[in-house]
């Protein structure tokens, strides 16, 4: 697939595209839980704070923990249809996009009521959004001989792996495990398990998201590692996640307000 587009002179990036795409999805999909559940407050005006916040630290943490490939060509750090959004970045981004509506909007709902419709829609959005991965031929895994492999270019393979050509999908194994995420947290929504407002499911999103996240870094190839270690920083940043907020659960989980 080309990566990019040219009509009536002008490029389109299908990253760009695919990227718009899934915000358009997950947004879509969590306004419609917003309106049903919160009813006051403007959600497009949170979303705003939410996906400027969110792009901007999905870039800056790509950039803090892959530097070693922007040192030396410091334009290539703005050209972002050439990827390198990082999900950790957008989460920690859409987690202070969320404070700021939060405080902007004060009495119109509370954090919880807008992170809970929020990740309703996110995991489909992010898989959307691994399209754009495919279309870039990155975040692929190890090498494999397995039917479902995927050819890589040898100008996409990474140091030392020129003579491999077939690679682990591994955003697609990300982007299946992100539509199974959302099937189950609509499931628990719709069944009155975890109801917006109390927290449960921005806390289910976050430590089920984080662990499979955590355990597919274990077959990616091209991460900046813990010195030290073979674990990937973004790998350690969501084990550390997932363990702080499963303590929490573990702690509070007598607190019927919020679990």
């Amino acid at each position: 697939m080309p990566a990019a587009i040219s009509l009536f002179g002008l490029t389109f990036h299908l990253y760009g595209f695919l990227i718009g795409l899934a915000v358009v999805v997950a947004a879509s999909l969590s306004e419609q839980v917003f309106k049903k559940e919160v009813k006051t407050g403007d959600f497009w005006q949170a979303a705003g704070w939410i996906i400027g916040c969110g792009l901007v630290g999905a870039r800056v943490w790509h950039l803090l923990t892959d530097w070693q490939f922007y040192q030396s060509d410091l334009l290539a750090t703005i050209q972002v249809w050439r990827g390198g959004m990082s999900i950790i970045g957008a989460l920690i981004g859409g987690l202070v996009g969320a404070l700021a509506a939060v405080r902007r909007h004060k009495g119109q709902y509370h954090f919880f009521q807008l992170t809970d419709a929020i990740v309703l829609g996110l995991p489909f959005g992010q898989a959307v959004g691994r399209l754009g991965n495919w279309v870039n031929q990155e975040l692929y895994g190890v090498p494999t001989d397995l039917p479902w492999k995927i050819y890589i270019d040898l100008t996409h393979r990474l140091l030392g792996f020129e003579a491999q050509a077939y690679y682990h999908p591994l955003f697609a194994y990300e982007a299946l495990f992100l539509i199974i995420l959302g099937g189950v947290l609509w499931f628990g929504y719709r069944q009155k398990k975890w109801l917006v407002g109390t927290g449960r499911l921005t806390l289910v999103y976050l430590i089920s998201y984080s662990w499979g996240r955590f355990l597919l870094e274990f077959i990616r190839i091209d991460k900046a590692l813990v010195p030290g270690t073979n674990w990937g920083v973004n790998q350690f940043v969501m084990a550390a996640l997932a363990a702080v907020l499963s303590l929490v659960i573990f702690k509070t989980r007598k607190n019927k307000n919020v679990f």
